[in-house]
């Protein structure tokens, strides 16, 4: 509620719960708090929260990250990417919820730590740097699943991750 109160322009929304109960886990309440505003207010995450009355330019800046993200996938795994799209599943149905949600909202605990601390390091291309090592990993697995339109790619996920 706090961070509401702070930036009362700044839609409440799960993928925050998530990021602040990650957080809870490994801090103190203020620590957490003050983690949570220097992640949420960056740049690169801030137009994602913030309501769209407030922000002209949020479709424009979802869309050119998931712009720069499909040119990254395509360079790196481009069969991958190809059979993604061939079967209708595109970046717009999965990447924006792991960029809003840092993860925790597809993976494991465990491997949303992992992320986490590059995020922290690197800053928002750990996101794009995770997003393609995860598509890698998990590249055999999403070639071999063969319910693509029966089933949202966000469930997908969260089946081979367990």
């Amino acid at each position: 509620m706090a961070l509401y109160n702070a930036r009362p322009d700044i839609v409440p929304s799960g993928f925050i719960s998530n990021l602040v109960g990650i957080l809870l886990i490994n801090m103190e309440k203020f620590q957490s708090f003050a983690s949570l505003v220097n992640m949420v207010l960056q740049r690169s995450l801030l137009s994602f929260y913030v309501d769209n009355k407030k922000n002209p330019t949020k479709e424009r800046d979802i869309r050119d990250r998931v712009q720069i993200f499909r040119q990254i996938f395509f360079m790196n795994l481009p069969e991958l990417c190809g059979f993604m799209e061939s079967n209708e599943i595109f970046p717009e149905d999965y990447f924006i919820e792991w960029m809003m949600s840092l993860f925790t909202s597809s993976f494991n605990i465990d491997l949303v730590m992992r992320i986490w601390d590059v995020y922290f390091i690197e800053g928002f291309k750990a996101v794009y740097l995770a997003s393609i090592a995860l598509l890698k990993y998990f590249h055999l697995k999403i070639r071999d699943f063969h319910f693509f339109k029966e089933i949202n790619i966000k469930y997908l996920f969260l089946y081979f991750n367990y």
